[in-house]
């Protein structure tokens, strides 16, 4: 099941998807209530988060279901929209529900150009005169709004994974080439200029590594405890994601006009690690969400 998040005005959409190419979950204020047990069978754990995207907008419905008009643009096969039809309830109007893909009144629209993370496909979906029954509800009403902080939480971890691995593979590449390439007679390597960027490189790398454990383990201490370990995720996810950055742009800069090029898989590095500073909460909300925690403040 994959979430994707972002930030609208309401009346806003969510959407969780599954591996399934015909299950997709929402969430919708609307009081579309329970699963069927065979429903409930087919849709797996939640088990990474996808890159962020835009809010869907469903309009106001009555009791037997919701209808989304609106074009969305959201990463393929991902789709978790939220729709806030009674805003006046805030976060408590949310309540989530499967969409199931292969009936009329979805379709799925362009694959969008990208700067990184090509591999992943990012493309619109789109709702023309979809009916969603009573009988899709995901979860409790009005639980949707936590069905989402819940798996934004563990997506988290999982963006901070990523995000090492980015790094490593950009740090690895730049130790490999300062210590063969030679420049004024030396290998470049011994010039504190690239030494230290490694040094820097390194020591991140490694902080990002035990930030991410510690959050794996509060995750896993979580489902005996059943509480919360969203400080520990923003953390992995804040560090790690601006640490991918910071060795991406310092491998671009050791392998100075090589590491511009598309010979080498540098620039890709570089374009990757973007993504990591914006998706699953951006480093921005990332700080915030962890002040607010430490403070005690909201």
């Amino acid at each position: 099941m994959l979430i994707t998040t972002g930030m609208s005005a309401p009346p806003i959409g969510m959407m969780i998807s599954t591996p399934s190419a015909n299950a997709i979950a929402v969430i919708n204020a609307n009081g579309v209530h329970a699963l069927s047990a065979a429903r409930k069978n087919a849709v797996p754990k939640p088990i990474i988060a996808s890159p962020s995207a835009r809010f869907s907008q469903c309009c106001p419905g009555n009791t037997t279901g919701a209808e989304e008009k609106r074009r969305k643009r959201l990463p393929s096969p991902a789709s978790l929209p939220k729709a806030m039809t009674e805003p006046e309830k805030g976060h408590n109007g949310i309540t989530a529900f499967i969409i199931e893909t292969d009936k009329p009144g979805f379709s799925r629209g362009r694959k969008e150009p990208k700067l990184g993370i090509r591999a992943s496909a990012t493309s619109e979906i789109l709702f023309e005169g979809y009916v969603c029954p009573l009988s899709a509800r995901l979860g409790e009403e009005g639980q949707g709004f936590k069905i989402a902080l819940g798996v934004l939480d563990a997506g988290r971890i999982g963006i901070a994974a990523q995000s090492l691995g980015i790094a490593e593979a950009a740090y690895e590449a730049s130790l490999q080439y300062a210590r063969d390439r030679e420049a004024f007679g030396h290998k470049i390597g011994e010039f504190q200029g690239i030494s230290f960027k490694l040094a820097d490189m390194k020591t991140r790398i490694e902080a990002s590594r035990l930030l991410i454990y510690q959050a794996a383990l509060a995750k896993q201490r979580s489902k005996e405890s059943g509480g919360r370990y969203t400080l520990e995720a923003s953390m992995a996810k804040l560090f790690a994601s601006e640490t991918a950055m910071f060795c991406a742009h310092a491998a671009v800069q050791i392998f100075a006009g090589m590491g511009y090029s598309k010979e080498l898989p540098i620039e890709r590095y570089f374009r990757d690690a973007k993504i990591t500073e914006i998706y699953e909460g951006t480093s921005e909300i990332q700080r915030l969400v962890i002040s607010r925690m430490e403070l005690g403040l909201r």
